[in-house]
């Protein structure tokens, strides 16, 4: 009698813990992570830090010849 018991008020606890479990996922909207591309890193746009790699990778060129 115990065991039909506990495992009823078990299944009324399920059951009505179900329309929280919806409910979570309704009033919670899913937050999409914004992307911004940042026009400046350290004062220096995307284009200078393109021509710097390009520098830097010409120089460890020559560097390498001079051994």
């Amino acid at each position: 009698m115990q065991k039909f018991i506990s495992s009823s008020v078990r299944i009324v606890t399920n059951i009505a813990e179900i329309p929280n479990e919806l409910l979570k996922s309704i009033r919670a909207p899913k937050i999409k992570p914004q992307i911004h591309e940042a026009k400046s890193y350290g004062g220096f746009t995307n284009d200078d830090w393109q021509k710097i790699g390009n520098d830097m990778k010409r120089g460890l060129i020559k560097f390498g010849q001079s051994r």
